[in-house]
């Protein structure tokens, strides 16, 4: 029908760089729909240039320097470690080119966003002709000379109503790796929340409370909703496991992508709320023996001789796909009915 106005996007994430490529392509893997917005040219690595947001490196073929926390991020996508960040671009840009439910625009200028009800609306330029797009949700990925420059706030953000702020354009600085983290951290807290699979306040609100806290010893976050005392906010120890008597892979190869329970063989059944929470949110389960597996195929188990994760598998707790703990399986349903009983 002429001059009818397109539906409203799900997500529109600013920025071609590779935080905003890390951002849509963990979001793509998880089926959520995104609309990836570049820039009218190609942008260099380390420049305040449309769709980047680099970490002040001289050009694309600048050596990274070593991130185990970055590495991580993309093994968790099956993606080797990128030398260059070149390299890292041309990674993620083939992954996200094999991902059906993200379509990316070239060539696009983003003027400024304004709040609508329950939207956001955002000016752009595309070969040179004005749009305005609609999106429920904006993550701004372009670096500290992008839409925060047209968007007036504090100099430190993470969230201004309907826009998510990461790397540069959260910090006002080029912040290449602490981005990536924040791409990781936003995407499956937007996964999980946008089909209900988990209160959609409680993880959103999230993002700028653990991203705008420095963490402790070991990267450990602070304790919260979603990182609950003995262990909670704990990241997993990325140890090699063995899985039978020739066999060892990393652990988070083991895990998959979302949340997982990380316990002993022959755990007791979780109580029937927390069951019933782990089913819907398809956690895994990671039995750890406290000796070398002897049965072939015993694919749950695995042992790990460095002990660092024995402490987690004898308290039994629940994973969140960044391989941080959220917190012990007992009673896990219970203090969120708990929370939300609280808060409403």
């Amino acid at each position: 029908m002429p001059g009818r106005r397109p539906p409203p996007r799900l997500v529109v994430i600013i920025g071609a760089g590779p935080v905003g490529l890390l951002a849509a392509t963990f979001l793509g893997s998880q089926g959520v729909a995104c609309l990836l917005l570049d820039g009218p040219a190609p942008s260099r690595v380390g420049l305040d240039g449309p769709g980047l947001d680099g970490p002040g490196l001289d050009g694309p073929g600048a050596a990274l320097a070593e991130d185990p926390a970055r590495d991580r991020a993309l093994a968790a996508l099956g993606l080797p470690a990128a030398q260059t960040a070149g390299e890292l671009t041309r990674l993620l840009s083939e992954r996200l080119a094999l991902l059906p439910h993200i379509e990316r625009l070239s060539g696009v200028t983003v003027h400024g966003w304004s709040p609508a009800k329950r939207m956001a609306h955002l000016s752009i330029t595309r070969d040179g002709q004005p749009e305005t797009l609609r999106a429920f949700w904006i993550l701004a990925c372009d670096g500290p000379a992008g839409l925060r420059t047209r968007a007036p706030g504090p100099s430190v953000r993470w969230r201004t109503e309907r826009v998510f702020w990461l790397g540069g354009a959260a910090r006002g600085t080029p912040a290449l790796d602490a981005g990536l983290i924040d791409a990781r951290d936003l995407a499956w807290k937007l996964a999980f929340a946008l089909p209900g699979l988990l209160d959609p306040e409680l993880l959103l609100g999230s993002y700028a409370v653990e991203r705008a806290q420095p963490p402790g010893p070991r990267g450990r976050l602070p304790p919260g909703p979603l990182c609950r005392p003995p262990h909670g906010g704990a990241v997993l120890p990325a140890v090699p496991v063995r899985v039978s008597d020739d066999a060892t892979w990393p652990v988070d190869a083991l895990l998959g992508g979302g949340f997982a329970r990380v316990t002993r063989p022959g755990p007791r059944p979780p109580d029937p709320p927390t069951a019933a929470l782990l089913a819907r949110l398809g956690a895994s389960t990671l039995l750890v023996s406290r000796a070398p597996p002897t049965a072939p195929g015993a694919a749950a188990w695995c042992f790990d001789p460095s002990g660092a994760l024995d402490p987690l598998a004898d308290t039994d707790v629940v994973l969140r796909p960044d391989r941080r703990v959220w917190g012990a399986t007992s009673g896990l349903a219970a203090q969120e009915d708990g929370r939300a009983t609280q808060e409403g």
